[in-house]
């Protein structure tokens, strides 16, 4: 089971959550939603580099991702809802 599929909540549409990059714990808590930490943010959604490096393996991986991964609370943060600090 992927962590996508076990993180089926997702944060209220309201609330905002702000991830420091230079906070190593944020920076290991909040992962792409294939479990990758090394994404990066883009005007509209995150990019995951090692996404798209799988990608070109299997074709059922996409790098751009709309959402991130709270592995902490197991839950799945629309991006828009998403204020980045780095």
């Amino acid at each position: 089971m992927s962590r996508t599929e076990r993180a089926t909540q997702r944060i209220e549409p309201d609330e905002r959550v702000v991830i420091d990059r230079r906070q190593e714990a944020d920076k290991w808590r909040y992962v792409c939603p294939n479990g990758h930490t090394s994404w990066d943010r883009t005007n509209s959604h995150l990019w995951c580099p090692a996404c798209a490096s799988a990608a070109d393996h299997d074709d059922d991986i996409d790098p751009e991702h709309y959402e991130v991964l709270d592995k902490s609370a197991e839950k799945l943060i629309p991006w828009d809802s998403v204020e980045v600090v780095s």
